[in-house]
């Protein structure tokens, strides 16, 4: 009886972590982009950054604006 009752609780536990993770994980983007161009994500638990890169000449000026939300 006993060895029945660990191996419930053992399987219960393993499900329950299996739920709980994210279906879909999110990664860290990192890709190139050009002038004029939007790029935006969403910092989460699992992406805590994210990585854009922009080709320029000297000279080149460049503005570039972050916004947050949600504290």
């Amino acid at each position: 009886m006993l060895k029945t009752l660990v191996f419930i609780c053992l399987f219960l536990l393993t499900a329950a972590m299996s739920f709980a993770q994210d279906p879909t994980p999110d990664y860290p983007l990192d890709f190139p982009i050009a002038y004029n161009t939007y790029a935006g994500d969403t910092i989460t638990p699992t992406a805590l950054f994210d990585w854009w890169s922009l080709t320029l000449e000297e000279g080149d000026t460049i503005r570039v604006e972050m916004q947050g939300s949600d504290g």
